[in-house]
């Protein structure tokens, strides 16, 4: 929401959008994140530096966090 409404929109119908491609399952934390792990963990960046970015770069419910930090600690190579 908040790229929106540096970009011209106001917070009022930005928040509409957002909850409205949220309710289509179209705008998901959980998909941003497995991304994001996806491409650090391909650029080889470290368990370490993909938690910190995730603790403190990303605002997702706690229980996904841990998850994802656990999954980032891991010795799992994803294959795109």
């Amino acid at each position: 929401m908040g790229k929106l409404v540096q970009r011209g929109c106001e917070e009022e119908a930005a928040a509409r959008i957002v909850a409205a491609l949220t309710a289509e399952g179209l705008v998901s934390d959980e998909r941003f994140i497995e991304a994001l792990l996806h491409v650090r963990r391909v650029r080889g960046y470290g368990p370490l530096y993909i938690r910190r970015e995730l603790e403190f770069g990303h605002a997702v419910e706690a229980g996904y966090l841990l998850a994802c930090c656990a999954y980032a600690d891991s010795n799992v190579v994803i294959e795109g």
